[in-house]
């Protein structure tokens, strides 16, 4: 059962009545310094009834501890509905497998299921995080289930990062390798959507590169009435003429600016830097209409610069996403999903190599080579 009170509350309460109860044998706590941090799973001796409660108060109320108890105690008069209203047990019908009492402990996940984005929250014994990147095992939380127990959003528990972990069902029409790509789907949809685009605007996307694909192809889908991509790369620009692009163009090869204005005399509705290049912004400025929107997407590797909006029109706006909360990123695990089981989106088509790990040398010297035709690359295990 899920308290109805705070677990800091239960927990001073049910000390206050066992401290009373049990007052000629005071708990003595040694080695606390010694408990983990994190999640633990505790295994102890159980030679008395009160074990578990030395167990649970040995820990600070700031650590939420559930006990795992038989089932029978639950129907004693007055502990079993003390206990039910603190909300401390988790109940066990002892005897046969209770998959009710599991369920409790893991409401979304279960062995065998693809979690996207899976990592390491912080270093854990000599453990160092690194976003699950190239990593043998990795963790992940099962949303559900923190709710479930009290430990959700505002908890020291939890972590946005959980809404994030989605599973890939054996119903989604992608395998582990184009799965890779959906983290970085889920990224941009949602930074389209912070970006506040809609259907049948104008938009202008600077970069051909797997971001600006991305973008290129979710504008469509989402309805956008114009949409214009450039890149330096014939072999991009015809790629983002692939991915639904109205207009790709080779911003080597034209006046894009007059080329905008030519197919959208009044400017564009968005610009979008998809490439990291902080002098795209100003050039921006000139391209879009009033009211329009110059859009930063990422990390650039220059954090300032001098923004000149003297070719702006009078009223505009900027606006930068460099990184999308992974809630919102949650949030658009089921439109990626939709349109990827419908068949109008193919992870593959963003992936242009697959290495498996003893070739990792390998992928990083293409990496280094630029060469054209490059897209995302894919290590498997």
């Amino acid at each position: 059962m899920k308290s109805i009170i705070p677990y800091p509350v239960s927990y001073l309460v049910s000390k206050l009545i066992f401290t009373i109860a049990f007052f000629r044998t005071p708990l003595k706590v040694y080695g606390r310094e010694n408990i983990p941090k994190g999640s633990v799973v505790i295994c102890s001796n159980h030679a008395h009834g009160n074990d578990p409660f030395y167990i649970v108060y040995s820990f600070p109320f700031w650590d939420k501890i559930r006990i795992m108890a038989k089932e029978e105690i639950r129907h004693m008069p007055v502990v079993g509905r003390l206990l039910d209203f603190l909300g401390i047990p988790i109940w066990v019908k002892r005897g046969q497998s209770d998959l009710g009492a599991m369920k409790l402990a893991m409401k979304t996940l279960k062995k065998g299921d693809l979690v996207l984005l899976p990592f390491l929250e912080k270093s854990v014994d000599g453990y160092t995080p690194g976003w699950g990147a190239y990593s043998e095992y990795a963790v992940v939380g099962d949303a559900g289930a923190y709710v479930e127990q009290g430990m959700g959003p505002g908890t020291r528990e939890w972590n946005e990062s959980y809404l994030a972990q989605t599973v890939i069902g054996p119903g989604d029409k992608t395998d582990p390798v184009g799965a890779a790509m959906i983290a970085t789907f889920r990224e941009v949809l949602s930074a389209i959507r912070r970006f506040g685009f809609r259907a049948n605007e104008s938009v202008l996307i600077f970069g051909a590169g797997p971001v600006g694909l991305c973008f290129t192809r979710f504008c469509k889908l989402l309805g956008m009435k114009t949409v214009i991509t450039t890149d330096l790369s014939d072999a991009k620009v015809e790629e983002a003429g692939r991915m639904g692009a109205d207009y790709a163009l080779n911003s080597g090869n034209c006046d894009i600016e007059q080329e905008v204005r030519r197919l959208c005399p009044e400017g564009v509705d968005n610009v979008v830097d998809a490439v990291g290049i902080n002098a795209l912004l100003n050039q921006a400025m000139g391209l879009i209409k009033y009211n329009g929107k110059v859009c930063g997407y990422g990390i650039s590797p220059k954090l300032g610069m001098e923004l000149d909006w003297s070719r702006a029109p009078y009223n505009w706006n900027l606006h930068f996403v460099q990184w999308p909360s992974k809630k919102e990123e949650g949030e658009a695990h089921a439109q990626v999903m939709a349109w990827i089981n419908v068949g109008v989106l193919d992870p593959m088509d963003f992936i242009s190599h697959t290495f498996s790990f003893e070739q990792i040398l390998d992928a990083f010297a293409l990496v280094e080579r630029r060469e054209p035709g490059t897209k995302k690359i894919v290590i498997t295990f």
